[in-house]
């Protein structure tokens, strides 16, 4: 039984993800995830075997990237849509 991230069966949606292993087909964000779990492990390997000193890995630098990265699509696509979200807010807010 795998409990996921979330716990319980809301993580069966993302389940099938784990298993794209070809770089033609992993979403941009679970790439970018692992890029920073990469940069992680090798600022913790290089702190504990004192390499420290030689490599100042941009830990802080990459979850900036990442951040602008995921809100890139939105803002792509926010300006297309914007008068149909303006008009269901409207539509949603008036009682009667």
């Amino acid at each position: 039984m795998d409990l996921g991230e979330t716990g319980g069966d809301s993580g069966r949606a993302a389940t099938g993800i784990r298993y794209l292993n070809d770089i033609g087909t992993v979403p941009c964000l679970r790439l970018l995830n692992t890029m920073l779990n990469n940069v992680n492990f090798l600022a913790t390997a290089a702190s504990i075997t004192g390499g420290a000193s030689r490599v100042d890995l941009p830990t802080v630098g990459i979850r900036m990237a990442i951040a602008v990265i995921a809100v890139l699509p939105v803002l792509v696509v926010y300006p297309f849509f914007q008068k149909y979200l303006i008009k269901g807010i409207v539509v949603g807010g008036v009682k009667g």
